[in-house]
């Protein structure tokens, strides 16, 4: 079969940048806020205010930005929710979820 793919677009485009790596990980923490602790990089958040302050700092230096978010074993969907939320409020709207990956 004969096809035609797209010449400017993928792997070898030029136009192609890369971009910071962004992985935001939920895991369950009853000691804090909404009962879950947010990492962004592996880094902690104090809280969700400080880390929609930072999607929003992404946001304006890179308004393409992406992230990708991974929810810890035993998270709720209402954390998850909460921490979406937060991304929105920021500006941030490019989010891939990733798989909760469960012990044998």
């Amino acid at each position: 079969l004969e096809t035609e793919l797209p010449k400017d677009v993928g792997v070898n485009s030029a136009e192609t940048e890369l971009k910071e790596k962004i992985e935001i990980s939920i895991e369950k923490d009853s000691g804090r806020e909404h009962g879950l602790r947010v990492l962004v990089n592996s880094q902690v958040m104090p809280n969700l205010a400080t880390f929609r302050s930072k999607v929003q700092s992404w946001v304006q230096s890179d308004p393409e930005a992406r992230a990708t978010l991974y929810p810890g074993k035993g998270v709720d969907y209402e954390q998850v929710v909460k921490v979406v939320d937060q991304c929105l409020m920021g500006g941030l709207t490019d989010i891939t979820f990733a798989g909760v990956t469960f012990d044998a």
